[in-house]
């Protein structure tokens, strides 16, 4: 099959996820095209990214002349060609009444252009609502044949339909072929949007567990304990309870300490807060880093800490790979049970769970399994056990395949 994904930015360096689904397809034999809407502006991109050679399958659709002038004088000398090859796509891309200032501007046309390259795909296959909006607009403005695929999250159903709208996706699932949210959570919202459910499979996110051996940890062999967070510093991630709880166990005499992996906004924030909690020497933040540092830190590391909230803004947390990551490689959580959150960590079976925005809940559950370690050993047991049966990459790739072969075979 060949397959256009469409992304907001690629490469991405928190968003793994959908690396790992397009390299599954494309060593399964399928071909693919990626459509970004940005470049990735991350300073850290994944080796994966550069040896696959995937960054040549890449076009930037938004990429257009910048002065107005520049684009004019490309337009005219672009317009006979792609007219000729595209007669209906280049004119709807002009329709002034029905795109207004994105066709006066030539936006439209320079977007379409790029698109054409998508014409005979099988699939077009969208992460997150946003883009499979994009998707379906473009399914219309070129013609597509092929049949509109949307993965959708948490944010785009939560914070992205708080400022939109609810009825944001309307024409969305009125043409796109199948939705696969990431969680029963996300089913039930989507349902709750108006999606068609006989269109609807839930499709989890999942790890490579080839690249993530489980070991074995013993807590009292290793002074201080040491606590680890993979994240987007971001409000919904809630580090700073994790922070606050960190200081609470310092008070308890507990030796330990917490790596940080992950930026974002609140940085200088949690850097500040860490500070005034005189737990600057226990915390280290380490930036961005590849997939083969962090995996590292997993091996080192004895306990997760992914302590999410619901964001002012209504994000809210999907099943996080972070997560699946750390359960694989046999490192016990300690996460809150927002969002989907409690579809992946099954409290006191997989992993902890804990009220949102409650840091000594945190801090007594991280007493708890340092006091405990025979009873973290266990369930990092049934976590590893979990994520075998439940997040395997080999395992969804075969079955994502398997579910855009059903949709062509049905058109």
């Amino acid at each position: 099959m060949k397959i256009a994904f469409i992304v907001g930015a690629f490469p991405a360096v928190s968003e793994t996820f959908v690396l790992d689904q397009m390299l599954g397809l494309l060593n399964a034999g399928h071909e693919i095209l990626i459509f970004s809407g940005a470049h990735g502006d991350e300073v850290v991109v994944h080796d994966d990214v550069l040896s696959s050679g995937i960054l040549n399958r890449v076009r930037f659709y938004n990429e257009r002349p910048v002065s107005r002038w520049a684009r004019v004088t490309r337009f005219f000398a672009l317009f006979p060609s792609a007219v000729r090859s595209s007669p209906c796509a280049v004119l709807n891309s002009l329709n002034v009444f029905r795109f207004g200032r994105e066709a006066l501007s030539l936006n439209m046309f320079f977007k379409t252009l790029v698109f054409l390259e998508a014409r005979d795909v099988d699939i077009i296959f969208c992460h997150f609502g946003a883009n499979g909006l994009v998707g379906v607009l473009m399914k219309d403005v070129v013609g597509f044949h092929a049949e509109l695929v949307v993965v959708f999250h948490a944010g785009d159903l939560s914070s992205y339909v708080e400022r939109k709208g609810k009825g944001v996706y309307k024409g969305l699932f009125q043409k796109g072929a199948l939705f696969l949210p990431v969680s029963f959570y996300a089913q039930k919202k989507l349902v709750e949007l108006g999606c068609p459910p006989e269109r609807i499979r839930v499709h989890h996110m999942g790890v490579d567990l080839s690249k993530l051996p489980m070991t074995t940890k013993d807590f009292r062999a290793q002074a201080p304990l040491r606590l680890f967070s993979a994240a987007r510093l971001v409000e919904k991630k809630g580090l700073r309870y994790a922070l606050e709880a960190v200081a609470l166990l310092v008070k308890e005499g507990i030796p330990c300490e917490y790596r940080i992996a992950g930026d974002g906004p609140l940085r200088s924030g949690l850097e500040a807060l860490a500070r005034e909690l005189n737990i600057g020497s226990q915390v280290k933040f380490f930036g961005w880093q590849k997939r083969d540092a962090i995996r590292q830190m997993l091996r080192e590391a004895d306990i997760c800490l992914l302590p999410s909230v619901k964001a002012v803004n209504g994000d809210e947390e999907g099943i996080p790979v972070s997560l699946m990551e750390a359960m694989a490689c046999g490192v016990v959580v300690v996460a809150t049970a927002t969002g989907a959150t409690s579809e992946l960590v099954k409290n006191n079976e997989t992993g902890c769970l804990v009220e949102e925005k409650n840091a000594r809940a945190i801090a007594e559950k991280v007493c708890f399994l340092y006091r405990n370690p025979s009873e973290g050993r266990r369930m990092a047991l049934k976590a590893r056990e979990e994520v075998q049966n439940q997040y395997n990459n080999d395992v969804l790739n075969k079955i994502l395949a398997q579910e855009f072969q059903a949709v062509v075979y049905e058109k």
